[in-house]
This record gives C-alpha cells, structure tokens and sequence, in this order.
C-alpha cells in the first residue's frame, strides 16, 4: 500500500476513536464521588422516639393524683373523731335504734362511737334527733320534711340527723347504714357489710327525704314488745 495512503487511514482511525470517547461523557467519575450519598430529608424530620419527656405539656406530663384515703370523712374529719349527741329526753324506741345504729357503725368501719346527751359537748358532734344543737342549716332543711321523712344535713363540721317525727329519726339513721357506710339490713339475723374505701360527706351536704306515701307502717304496736322491732324490722 502507498506509504501516504497508510498513513491517512491511520489519522482517519484516531480521529474516530476520539469522537465516540466524547460521544461516552468523557472520563469516569472519581472515587471521591461515588462514596458521598445524599443525606435522606426524612432522616432528619423524624422525630427521637427514645428522648426524655420534659414535661413541656405532653400527654404524660402530669403525674396521675393520689388515690383518696380510705375511711369516712365527715366535713374533712375522720369518722373517729366524733360523738354521738342525743337529747336526754329521747323516746325508748329512739334510743334502741340509736344503739344499734351505734353498733353497726362500729361493725361497718371499726370505730366505737361514744354516746352523749345534749347537756354536753364535744368538738365534732353526730346530732340524732331533736336536740337544742339547732341551727340555721338544720330548721331550713327540716321545713322542707314532710310525714316520715328526714334530713340529714353536714353543717359547720358537724353532721346532723333530724326528722319531724320519731320514725322519721330512725329511718334517717339507717339511711346513713345503708347509703353511705354500706350496710345492708336484709333481716334481724342477717345483715351484710360492703367494703368502703373512701366516703366523704363535705361541709355544706345536705339530703331531705319525703316518702312517696303518707303512711308505711305495716303491723299494729302492741303485738310487738322489742321497741327495735316496732321501728325496722317488722
């Protein structure tokens, strides 16, 4: 072959090697670039789900309250700071009741009650029944009784039991039984005690209650001598 055409194929050749090397993008990109990566936008805006709460008004931020003490409270008192006042003219059959009422506080909550007439005092009072304790709070609930209803009423600290009438007394007492200390009278031989927790009667309570008839009583007086049977259980 002619030494010039040989050599024009030759210039012909790297001339089309060197464009199809640029038609490629040219040299290979370095290591440097390949090892860095993005960093992901959504690694950034997730939040820490293992911080520390700070307290800054999360769900859990505020600690749950104590649970309440468990007892009978009585214008913020406890139940074991209290005595019973009667009057000293009570009827018999007032006085049976108000000492079995007595007695099944006792057996209800543990705490022995003790029993005074009103011709003395004591700093937290239970006033049964009529007495000379009365009060503003007292006559306006009591206007409000009707046949044997009664009224139960928590004023300055103290906690008054009142009616307009003796039966309506003792039905007030076994409203306290049964309402709030958990007592159930199913029978004479036969009564049941509820566990309590906590029970609080607030200064300023207050409960009248009227029976729906004018009459409830069932049985004729003199086939009954126990007085407490006369009143409850009959």
């Amino acid at each position: 072959m002619n030494p010039r055409k040989l050599l024009s194929l030759l210039l012909a050749t790297l001339l089309l090697c060197g464009g199809m090397t640029a038609c490629l993008g040219g040299e290979p990109p370095s290591s440097d670039s390949e090892s860095e990566s993005p960093t992901s936008p959504d690694a950034t805006d997730t939040p820490d789900t293992n911080a520390p709460d700070t307290g800054d008004g999360g769900e859990d931020s505020t600690e749950p309250l104590p649970p309440p003490p468990e007892g009978v409270f009585i214008g913020g008192a406890a139940l074991s700071e209290f005595t019973v006042v009667r009057s000293a003219d009570m009827p018999e059959g007032q006085v049976t009741a108000l000492e079995f009422f007595v007695e099944q506080v006792e057996r209800a909550t543990g705490v022995a009650l003790p029993i005074v007439t009103d011709d003395r005092t004591a700093e937290r009072e239970i006033v049964i029944g009529v007495t000379n304790r009365e009060n503003a709070a007292l006559s306006r609930a009591v206007s409000e009784i009707q046949n044997d209803g009664y009224a139960l009423v928590v004023d300055g600290g103290d906690l008054y039991v009142s009616a307009t009438t003796g039966r309506g007394v003792v039905y007030g007492m076994m409203e306290l039984l049964e309402q709030y200390l958990g007592v159930r009278l199913y029978a004479r031989d036969f009564i049941h005690y509820r566990p309590l927790g906590h029970v609080s009667l607030e200064e300023g309570f207050q409960q009248v209650f009227n029976p729906a008839f004018h009459a409830r009583r069932t049985w004729v007086d003199n086939l009954c001598s126990d007085p407490l049977e006369q009143v409850i259980f009959l």
